[in-house]
């Protein structure tokens, strides 16, 4: 009987409602966000084009594919290294690619190092081939100011012909 008794007890122990995690065990939510992919995930770097110290990086992705004639849309981040008392960036569309909105120059006063800036440029190809927007970055700081030019490549192809 004793052993009955030992038995239903560990039985009644295994199956507790304890709030306790077992130890290594990691939450459903944590798994979860653990595969959540980052929203800057799909952000590429943009090339700088001079030899001048940056003061902040500048990354992008284009949202949908370029096609000539119709507007699509660029997602541009950056974020100073170090705490800055402004960061401005102005953007320029070369070639064929024209910029249809928002203002091509933007500025947001004191801003944390690593504290991302985003902006989203609508642009339209008036022609095809391969251009690129250019965005001067410009960090002023207490101690010092940084400038620097990023080129984000663009390439506009022929629209795919329609299926027969």
């Amino acid at each position: 009987m004793t052993c009955t008794l030992v038995a239903g007890a560990a039985l009644l122990s295994g199956c507790s409602s304890s709030e306790e995690p077992v130890a290594g065990a990691k939450s459903a939510a944590a798994v979860a966000a653990a595969r959540k992919p980052s929203p800057d995930a799909d952000l590429v770097a943009a090339v700088p084009t001079g030899s001048d110290p940056a003061g902040a990086s500048l990354r992008f992705e284009l949202q949908e594919r370029p096609a000539l004639h119709q507007p699509f849309h660029v997602r541009v981040v950056t974020a100073p290294s170090k705490d800055v008392e402004k960061l401005q960036v102005s953007f320029e569309a070369t070639g064929g690619l024209q910029l249809t909105d928002p203002s091509p120059l933007f500025e947001v006063a004191n801003v944390a190092a690593g504290e991302a800036q985003e902006r989203v440029l609508t642009l339209r190809a008036n022609s095809e081939g391969a251009f690129e927007i250019r965005a001067k970055v410009t960090t002023e700081g207490l101690l010092a100011n940084a400038s620097a030019t990023y080129a984000i490549p663009v390439l506009v192809m022929p629209a795919a012909a329609p299926p027969k």
